[in-house]
């Protein structure tokens, strides 16, 4: 249960970096079948800063709203 509450947490926040999603996805789909450990590396880093800026702001608007 656990474990799908989370997975459900990062869907919703992957759904707000769409952007940064289908950027990362079109950098490996041109890369299929020659894909190395770095080649999306740039793409990569602003999906998952985008990611972790989704988790800061549900972190602090739950802060906002105990208080």
């Amino acid at each position: 249960m656990l474990n799908e509450r989370k997975l459900n947490k990062y869907a919703t926040y992957l759904s707000k970096c769409s952007r940064e999603a289908i950027d990362y996805g079109k950098c490996v789909g041109e890369k299929a079948g020659k894909v190395t450990h770095l080649a999306c590396q740039r793409e990569f880093e602003l999906l998952l800063k985008c990611i972790e800026k989704q988790v800061q702001y549900v972190r602090l608007k739950k802060n906002f709203s105990n208080s």
